[in-house]
């Protein structure tokens, strides 16, 4: 999950990441400089390969054409910012 807004004249963004499902629980934490593209090409090309990633290989493709549509977007994050904490819960 994240934010993507205006700060100090330019675009900013933040993300937020759990990195384990059970205790004892990590997470990270993300801030900084945020571009946007809504390039078909570059749309395509990430969501196929988070697709990939979460669907498998065999319904990369069909998953990555589904979503390469508006208003989804390529969100970058050039880090200013991290906090990452571990093992949380012990």
């Amino acid at each position: 999950m994240g934010t993507l807004g205006w700060e100090d004249g330019g675009p900013c963004g933040s993300a937020c990441a759990g990195t384990t499902k059970r205790p004892p629980f990590s997470f990270v934490t993300l801030s900084g400089m945020a571009t946007t593209s809504t390039d078909p090409d570059e749309l395509l090309r990430w969501a196929t390969a988070i697709a990939g990633r979460y669907m498998g290989p065999d319904q990369a493709a069909a998953y990555g054409r589904r979503h390469a549509v508006p208003p989804e977007m390529v969100v970058r994050v050039a880090p200013t910012g991290v906090v990452a904490k571990v093992a949380i819960a012990d």
